[in-house]
């Protein structure tokens, strides 16, 4: 059950559909790498959306958000009846361990702080967000590993699948572009007077 970081991002946004383009197809990958069923896993997102569609930046503002989004997030894992749980990235890391740093936990299993979930996992596995993945590769190497033990938990039984074909890193330059774009129009209206 990866839950990844926050809520849909501009493109998913913009398709109206969830998990979509390259965090979607990385993860998919990085599945199917491991030869596991994709309909074994459920995919989905922590927040489903955040006030003036910004993610706020402290940590106040994001403890709001994962409180405000905490019964979404309690149907979703009521439903599925994880075996294993997934964080990927800081505010699923946050919203379900407490923890609000991902770089102390990467890929370990963390306690599960609130009682709904911990009634179907003991812990949560943490990993850094996809979509820092696709800005810088190597992190996908810890992603796979924390999945993948992740996947030994639950019983899928993940093994290296050779015929998977190799991921297309020159494929994914449309995210790469609109993050360049956000984070440069971020810098630049922050040095306006």
């Amino acid at each position: 059950f990866p839950s990844h970081d926050t809520a849909p991002d501009y493109f998913a946004d913009n398709a109206r559909a969830p998990y979509i383009l390259e965090v979607q197809r990385l993860l998919h990958f990085l599945l199917q790498s491991m030869s596991i069923d994709l309909s074994m896993v459920a995919l989905d997102y922590t927040l489903r959306c955040y006030p003036n569609g910004n993610l706020p930046t402290t940590k106040a503002g994001r403890s709001t958000c994962i409180a405000e989004c905490s019964r979404f997030r309690f149907a979703s894992v009521a439903k599925v009846k994880p075996k294993a749980i997934v964080t990927l990235g800081q505010v699923s890391c946050e919203a379900f361990t407490g923890v609000t740093e991902v770089k102390r936990v990467a890929e370990t299993p963390v306690r599960a702080w609130e009682g709904m979930v911990s009634q179907f996992v003991p812990h949560v596995w943490v990993g850094y967000s996809i979509a820092y993945a696709l800005v810088s590769p190597a992190a996908s190497i810890g992603i796979f590993r924390t999945i993948y033990q992740a996947a030994q938990e639950a019983g899928l039984k993940p093994k290296l699948n050779p015929k998977e074909p190799l991921f297309h890193w020159s494929d994914i330059q449309t995210y790469r572009d609109w993050e360049t774009d956000r984070k440069s129009t971020r810098l630049n209206s922050s040095h306006r007077l």
